[in-house]
């Protein structure tokens, strides 16, 4: 009962760190540091134009992006109470994270956190049918992850390369002001 409760309030407290961290990254992105990144990934030249120090700017990136990484891999430590180095294979640990992001949308947080959770519910009943699936399928259900995996990356490449849920563009001014802004500037010209 003890190791139970454990595991449940474990879950609860980095689900809540996760999402303080899902806001932080929001926030960040509406940002003027999180525009000029978006700048710098869309046109790297015209950011310099404007007189920004791009070594810099990939310095801040890089270590923004290390500290969300640390976060995760104390929670995942606190988590299941011990490191072991042969646990954490390259397919688990880099395929699969960026498959969640080309599933979602690249530039998406949102769609990033629903890749996720349709690849691993995906990847769950896999697991959990796999007595079921071994009658039906001819080959083992431990190859079924793969070929799924496989199969959604190349349908993803095909007809949504974007992802499931797009980037929304940014704005700097709450769109009723953008309106506002727009409609006088409309009758300035009709003048």
């Amino acid at each position: 009962m003890n190791r139970c409760w454990r595991f449940v309030s474990a879950t609860f407290i980095i689900l809540g760190i996760a999402i303080l961290v899902f806001l932080y990254v929001e926030r960040l992105g509406k940002s003027p540091f999180g525009r000029i990144l978006k700048a710098m990934r869309d046109a790297e030249m015209a950011a310099r134009v404007y007189g920004k120090d791009m070594p810099k700017l990939r310095v801040q990136a890089l270590i923004t992006g290390s500290a969300i990484a640390a976060i995760r891999g104390a929670l995942w430590a606190f988590y299941v109470v011990s490191m072991k180095a042969v646990t954490y294979n390259r397919l688990v640990w880099t395929f699969w994270p960026w498959v969640y992001v080309m599933l979602g949308g690249t530039g998406s947080n949102l769609g990033v956190l629903v890749g996720a959770l349709v690849f691993l519910t995906v990847r769950t009943l896999t697991y959990s049918y796999e007595g079921a699936l071994s009658t039906i399928i001819p080959t083992s259900p431990s190859w079924l992850e793969y070929i799924l995996v496989g199969l959604a990356i190349v349908l993803i490449a095909l007809f949504r390369p974007q992802g499931i849920i797009l980037e929304k563009p940014a704005l700097t001014l709450p769109r009723e002001k953008i309106e506002k802004i727009r409609k006088e500037v409309g009758k300035a010209i009709n003048k």
